[in-house]
């Protein structure tokens, strides 16, 4: 994984129309390991197409789905009928008639009768059940806490490991973690392995746009607090939180800070 540093120094020379070959130079003549300075240099090669899932239309057959069923014929016609034609009554259909008509009138009525008073009953239960279900806010990203920053600040690596874990990338100066595609870098002083800073990464996704608090909640900070200095990065196209960093209060590296 190139460094951290290096990727946003390259980031800001560039916004600026700095050429790549005066960047490396740049770099190198500051001290910057070679190797280092042409992977940040090297661009990500581009994320392969995904297939579009195939969607299917409602009512579409499928394959492997039954056909339709054939037409369906005429029924005979009742014998009863039949032999009443030969020996017609006149009383009979006149009845049957009135008998259904009756019957269409009550089971009607029955059935406008049951859906307002069964209705009724069941939106009053929707309701009921409206009423005693816990009041959320929808957002259970925001409550998930990725990486407890403040807990690790002014720690020695050694301490970082024992509470977080081995790093993805451990190097001398900095070690860097990944967890939900959070990448969260800290730094020590190269020499003495104080520390430094923290510098997070957030995730750029733009059906997900990540606001401040929610930025926040993820990484356990607390806007205003004393016990850090906070400094965010943000886009220049769609103002999206791309970086956090943290500082420890008095810092001279947040004194260098632009």
């Amino acid at each position: 994984m190139p460094n951290p540093e290096i990727i946003r120094y390259i980031t800001a020379a560039r916004a600026q129309g700095i050429p790549d070959e005066t960047i490396k130079a740049q770099l190198i003549s500051a001290g910057w390991p070679a190797l280092d300075v042409d992977q940040a240099l090297t661009p990500a090669s581009p994320p392969s197409e995904v297939a579009a899932p195939q969607t299917f239309l409602p009512g579409q057959p499928t394959v492997g789905s039954f056909g339709a069923p054939g037409p369906t014929t005429p029924g005979m016609m009742p014998q009863s009928l039949t032999s009443s034609s030969q020996n017609p009554q006149p009383s009979k259909p006149i009845k049957l008639i009135i008998s259904i008509i009756v019957a269409i009138i009550i089971l009607a009525g029955g059935g406008f009768l049951a859906y307002n008073f069964l209705g009724n009953k069941g939106e009053e239960g929707k309701e009921t059940s409206k009423a005693t279900q816990p009041k959320t806010n929808g957002k259970k990203e925001s409550s998930v806490v990725i990486f407890d920053v403040p807990a690790l600040l002014n720690k020695t690596p050694a301490e970082i490991k024992e509470k977080i874990g081995q790093p993805s990338y451990d190097s001398k100066g900095y070690v860097s973690y990944e967890k939900s595609d959070w990448y969260l870098n800290i730094f020590f002083d190269y020499d003495t392995n104080a520390f430094r800073y923290i510098d997070v990464q957030v995730p750029q996704d733009p059906a997900n746009i990540k606001d401040q608090k929610t930025v926040f909640k993820a990484l356990n900070l607390t806007e205003g607090s004393d016990k850090y200095i906070i400094k965010l990065d943000k886009s220049s196209m769609n103002q999206m939180i791309i970086g956090v960093r943290v500082y420890p209060p008095g810092s001279t590296d947040y004194s260098l800070e632009p």
